[in-house]
């Protein structure tokens, strides 16, 4: 009888296919065509060596390529071709062997919620998981968050100070088991372990899952706060429904006004009290659990949660711990921290920060690398990001600007994300703050250290923001590389580049602060980039705003030094005083369209003081998004290269002493920049012979503006980018920044 021709191939596959339960199931998918051969983790990827028949290999390639594991994603896939072998050149099973760093960029899985089974055995009484607060498979569980070195191991995370107990070690090592190689794997016997410290610093801790989990679920629902630890760091966590619980927990952020993000048992909750369409469900309960910008139902209108919000940020639980919290019921979920400062990590800070304001819930298991939430909205089915941290942070970026030198990119100071750039590939941090802050500047320091050290990449020269007040850019010419300075504005158009792997594009880029290649600052501003370069096409002319913070949070202030250079009667003493200022050039001038929403929320008497970054801009968006009658008609004319502001301000002013309702001028200003916006597209397509058109910066985090400029351009025939993978607004020019070195050298 003749034996069966037996081949071998080798596969390379590369992206994030660790951290998601990849080798088992490649073992398992071998094991029943029976295949014999090995998969292991290398550098960036896995490495598959398959022996068997010709058609059972292709069978193997087939369910590879088209049916891999929940959250895999490929970027690229060397599938080679079969060679025929001999039978005793075949191993004898199929395995899991032994990792290797390899010299492939390597991924590193971001923390997963857990995925269905888990789910359901947190609830059922029959597993002997049931109610155990830290499980998870390979195909959930936490990753980024744990891990310290690579391949993605137990022994390079904080599990591995937990051995595993012999049940457990049954099923890592037992092929057809979902826990199969599982680095997170424990149960109640052998994993991480929960302890309730009662607010009162005198009270004796509660030990142990059960009695600590229900400690902390009765304290919540007497209307106590109670922070818990989460896989990124401390939360603080109280019901929602409780106005008394919400204001204590505003009062220890020291967050008066700002809206705080809802933590919902399940999607039917949310979809009590919101308006939920498809690609927001998607999101919400997708294995990333971000926070997600919802519109009301009006259940929740009056709560003391949503402040001056007409949205509500809900989310789903991310880890078994917050889906056994959520039967509490609705709970407010916010970092533990100060507002401005880090998330805590660590219990002894954590509780000399709370002073017995709050109980406390955590846990044995270190935390590596602290994160927030990530927190998002969709337009037009697209995620928009305001913050990328959790779930996303660190997946890398693929972009068209190869470094050939090794990379940092440093961002901003505000919204703080950096970059490591080699080869093709970005890594962007998770958001870590306003540097600003000593304490986030040390935070900021430290995770360059260890990313550096995780994803092995040593830069060799770094980029930075022109800014020189900015600490970064400090940073950078402190560090002893070559330094590449990049003009704010710039970066932000340059990020939509590089995402969407543009050459060229007419990109406007709106926000509060940026500084200007002539020294001034600039933020409302129209640019034609090239590669790595860019021309100013056309900008906000530049009006005169108080130096120094003041002009970012003073918006009364602001607007009358807006309407000064405006040219506007001066009436009152500070009227005059401020127009004498201005004649004498005792001011700065800025073309910020930030500012300008500022200055618009003044006149209209919406907003005169930023408590809370843009706070102003958010009540003037507010205010437009409510009125439903006949907007003002208002423009923002362009002469020449210049949008004159000054006649808008001055429109709007006139239009609030004619008694103008000021939800008719709010809408009314929102179409003229949308206005301005595409009559400027139209006036510089023909000259630059671009249609491309790129939106960028923190001001398009207005999803009425947003709606309003996308529409007027694509009803002009441009297709229309922005930022879908990164925040809009500063959390995203380290990857401009990386993009435009690239290209420059």
């Amino acid at each position: 009888m003749n034996e069966l021709k037996l081949y071998t191939r080798t596969l390379n596959l590369r992206g994030l296919v660790q951290g998601v339960g990849y080798r088992p199931f490649v073992r398992r998918e071998a094991i029943t065509r029976g295949i014999t051969g090995d998969v292991r983790n290398i550098g960036g990827g896995v490495r598959v060596r398959a022996f068997g028949t010709k058609e059972a290999l292709d069978g193997l390639v087939e369910c590879l390529l088209s049916s891999p594991p929940s959250g895999t994603v490929y970027l690229d896939t060397e599938i080679g071709d079969p060679s025929e072998v001999s039978h005793p050149m075949c191993p004898d099973a199929f395995t899991i062997a032994e990792s290797d760093a390899g010299d492939l960029l390597p991924i590193v899985s971001p923390d997963i919620a857990p995925c269905a089974e888990c789910e359901r055995e947190l609830r059922d009484p029959v597993s002997r998981r049931y109610r155990y607060p830290f499980q998870s498979c390979a195909l959930c569980g936490p990753r980024y968050s744990i891990q310290f070195a690579l391949p993605y191991d137990r022994i390079g995370t904080t599990m591995s100070d937990f051995p595993l107990c012999d049940a457990c070690e049954r099923e890592y090592n037992a092929p057809a088991d979902r826990r199969s190689y599982a680095q997170t794997i424990a149960c109640k016997d052998c994993g991480p372990r929960l302890t309730f410290h009662p607010a009162d610093p005198a009270a004796v801790p509660i030990h142990g899952d059960d009695a600590a989990l229900e400690a902390a679920i009765s304290a919540l629902r007497s209307g106590e706060i109670v922070a818990v630890k989460n896989n990124g760091g401390f939360h603080l966590a109280c019901l929602a429904d409780d106005a008394a619980a919400v204001r204590a927990l505003r009062a220890i952020k020291g967050r008066e006004e700002k809206p705080f993000a809802l933590l919902f048992a399940d999607l039917s909750a949310v979809e009590a009290v919101a308006k939920v369409n498809e690609p927001e469900a998607e999101l919400l309960t997708s294995p990333t659990r971000p926070i997600v910008l919802l519109e009301p139902k009006g259940a929740l209108a009056s709560l003391e949660v949503l402040g001056e919000s007409l949205l509500i940020g809900a989310m789903l639980p991310s880890t078994p711990l917050q889906m056994l919290l959520s039967q509490a019921g609705v709970l407010v979920m916010t970092s533990a921290n100060r507002s401005g400062e880090p998330i805590h990590t660590e219990l002894s800070p954590l509780a000399d920060w709370l002073c017995g304001r709050a109980a406390i819930l955590t846990h044995d298991r270190p935390i590596v690398t602290p994160q927030d939430d990530s927190l998002l909205f969709v337009e037009d089915g697209k995620p928009c990001f305001l913050r990328r941290a959790r779930g996303y942070a660190p997946l890398p970026i693929r972009i068209d600007g190869l470094a050939k030198t090794p990379t940092l990119a440093m961002g901003g100071d505000l919204k703080a994300v950096f970059a490591l750039h080699k080869g093709e590939q970005v890594y962007l941090s998770q958001h870590t703050g306003d540097l600003a802050e000593l304490l986030i500047c040390r935070v900021w320091e430290d995770l360059q250290t260890h990313l550096s050290k995780l994803f092995g990449i040593i830069p060799g020269r770094s980029v930075c923001d022109l800014h020189p007040g900015y600490f970064s850019r400090a940073a950078a010419e402190k560090s002893g590389l070559p330094v590449t300075m990049v003009q704010h504005h710039h970066a932000h158009i340059a990020s939509v580049m590089a995402e969407h792997r543009l050459s060229r594009v007419l990109g406007f880029a709106f926000d509060g602060t940026g500084y200007g290649e002539d020294g001034t600052i600039w933020g409302g501003e129209l640019l034609y980039c090239v590669g790595g370069e860019y021309h100013r096409v056309a900008h906000l002319l530049p009006l005169p705003m108080p130096s120094g913070d003041e002009g970012a949070v003073d918006t009364l202030r602001l607007s009358r030094f807006h309407l000064a250079g405006a040219g506007a009667p001066q009436k009152s003493p500070e009227e005059v005083q401020i127009a004498a200022a201005v004649k004498l050039g005792l001011c700065v001038r800025t073309s910020s369209m930030g500012r300008l929403f500022d200055a618009a929320s003044a006149i209209l008497g919406i907003c005169h003081e930023n408590t809370y970054e843009g706070r102003a801009a958010i009540l003037l968006e507010n205010a437009a998004t409510l009125w439903e009658g006949v907007p003002a008609s208002l423009s923002l004319p362009l002469e020449g290269e210049v949008w004159r502001s000054d006649l808008l301000l001055l429109a709007l002013r006139e239009g609030v002493q004619s008694g103008i309702p000021i939800g008719a001028l709010a809408r009314g200003f929102h179409l003229a920049i949308a206005g301005a916006v595409g009559e400027a597209a139209m006036t510089f397509a023909k000259a630059c012979d671009c249609t491309d058109i790129a939106l960028s910066g923190g001001v398009f985090a207005n999803r009425l503006l947003l709606r309003l400029c996308r529409d007027r351009l694509e009803r002009a025939g441009f297709t229309v980018y922005r930022n879908e993978k990164i925040p809009v607004g500063d959390g995203g020019i380290a990857l401009g920044q990386a993009y435009i070195a690239a290209h420059r050298l």
